[in-house]
């Protein structure tokens, strides 16, 4: 209540100013004083404006009380390695949820898919697939929205405990770094200077507490990391979650902090912002859970597909090994979908190309192609032209292919260098999920490209060797005595590379459309 001369400060100032809303601003800015005040120990002084070292001696209890905490989120929601991260939540939500979800969900997983699947057979397909809208029925019809909650809760504890405290501090006159070397001293902070850092610590607190909710998901956390000790560890921190929540209820709660900070604005109604999650975990769950499923579904399709296709592959490389990229590779793919991204759909498919292009093309057949071009007397002057060009297009194949392959290692934006860098990045992103389907998009038009390169050269091909067989060529006059003694090795050169290219385009039918000539 105010006494007396505040009373009299009071009518004067509406006397003159006649301006409720200001006199109940200047009376509730009054109750703010009294109660910072009261606070043990001192936290503010009214006369100087500054905030006392009592506030950073009850942060420096809680820092201290709250390492075990940090030290667990360090393993878990906030291991620096993003995969563990992830799994941790997953674990979480998995450990909410009613019923085996998470043997179900492995059911459903790569590894146990590709032992499932033995055969391209669709009926086991159908069979998965009905698996998996199962288990999403089975989770969207439990209540989640608790659960949410009681993970969005255990992720604010982990926001506030590994929270940097260092430059809050700092303005007290004290380094963390020689916390235990030396008995903490602290100095009052002009309290201007610390409005920054109190905002900070409301947007971690608002009107944060610490429930049994809270102590589950920890007990979650710890017997993740250590089943046996789990429960002896719990006890430990049950301990240490009373001391904090005492802190958590005085001269660390968010009432206070909210207090001091509408004190130094001078705006008794003044609402920070709070922080407020940008995820549901059930939801991107469930996302996750679907993305995941349908990627390793189909990379088990995919390989299938590819693995019915090396007796194909072994008659048209018989030395039985294909030739890699440098960048889109299958250790590229194998990280990518090991950290959950969708992986690179034709590392198998471009690796084939690379082996054709240099055993075939670059191997003698675009050699004989080409005597035909130089010596061969057409009658028909589009068609030798159409015919060079299919020449010149698949002698610039492997300049193409090295384009876009060294390019991935480039400073472009989709490249695998551009997609490093969003997967060191501390929170997750669809970026770049999006960067690995431009990518394969790119490869796709790549491949699809120059084996319609092939296709057309082939084409040409069978016209050539079907004119060297006619009594009167319809398209290279000379064809029969082009290359005079060696025109045997010439026609003999040509059929040969035209046998393995049609055994080439035989394998890539299943991966891309193939236009004008049929295989």
């Amino acid at each position: 209540m105010p006494g007396f001369f505040e009373g009299l400060s009071d009518f004067f100032f509406q006397l003159f100013s006649g301006d409720p809303e200001a006199l109940r601003q200047r009376r509730v800015l009054r109750d703010l004083h009294e109660t910072v005040l009261s606070v043990k120990p001192p936290v503010w002084n009214k006369t100087t404006g500054m905030v006392l070292p009592g506030l950073a001696q009850s942060w420096l209890q809680f820092y201290q009380l709250s390492k075990p905490l940090y030290d667990l989120f360090s393993k878990t929601l906030a291991n620096p390695d993003k995969r563990i991260e992830a799994l941790t939540r997953q674990h979480l939500v998995e450990s909410s949820l009613a019923g085996d979800i998470a043997q179900r969900r492995l059911a459903l997983s790569y590894d146990s898919l590709k032992q499932r699947f033995t055969g391209q057979s669709s009926s086991l397909a159908t069979s998965v697939n009905q698996e998996f809208s199962n288990l999403e029925s089975d989770i969207r019809r439990q209540d989640t929205s608790a659960a949410a909650q009681d993970i969005l809760g255990l992720e604010k504890l982990k926001n506030l405990v590994t929270h940097s405290f260092q430059p809050f501090f700092k303005k007290f006159g004290y380094d963390l770094a020689s916390l235990g070397q030396q008995q903490p001293h602290f100095i009052p902070v002009e309290g201007d200077n610390l409005l920054p850092d109190l905002l900070d610590l409301y947007y971690l607190l608002g009107d944060f507490e610490i429930t049994p909710e809270m102590e589950r998901g920890l007990f979650i956390l710890l017997e993740r990391l250590n089943a046996e000790k789990a429960q002896e560890n719990l006890r430990k921190m049950e301990k240490l979650l009373d001391r904090l929540r005492t802190l958590l209820r005085g001269p660390c709660s968010g009432y206070l902090t909210l207090t001091l900070i509408r004190i130094l604005r001078q705006e008794p109604d003044f609402v920070p912002e709070v922080w407020k999650p940008k995820y549901d975990p059930l939801r991107d769950y469930l996302e996750t859970l679907a993305q995941r499923f349908s990627q390793d579904r189909d990379r088990v399709m995919r390989e299938l597909a590819e693995s019915s296709l090396e007796s194909d592959v072994r008659a048209l490389f018989p030395q039985g090994h294909l030739l890699a990229l440098e960048n889109y590779t299958e250790e590229t793919d194998k990280r990518l979908q090991d950290a959950g991204y969708p992986g690179l759909t034709l590392v198998n498919p471009l690796s084939l190309l690379k082996s054709f292009a240099l055993s075939v093309l670059a191997g003698g057949y675009l050699d004989q192609v080409k005597q035909i071009v130089l010596n061969g007397f057409f009658q028909d002057k589009e068609y030798a032209s159409k015919f060079a060009n299919s020449l010149y297009a698949l002698e610039k194949l492997m300049v193409r292919l090295d384009a876009f392959d060294k390019g991935l290692n480039s400073e472009g934006k989709i490249t695998l260098t551009a997609l490093e860098k969003y997967l060191e990045k501390p929170q997750s992103s669809s970026v770049p999920g999006q960067i690995i389907e431009k990518i394969n998009r790119a490869a796709s038009e790549l491949l699809e490209a120059e084996v319609n390169h092939v296709a057309a050269l082939s084409l040409r091909i069978s016209e050539i060797l079907q004119d060297y067989k006619n009594p009167q060529p319809l398209y290279v006059n000379n064809i029969k005595g082009l290359g005079g003694k060696n025109n045997r090795d010439i026609i003999q050169g040509l059929i040969n590379g035209y046998n393995r290219s049609l055994q080439f385009l035989k394998i890539m039918k299943n991966f891309v459309i193939i236009r004008g000539l049929k295989v």
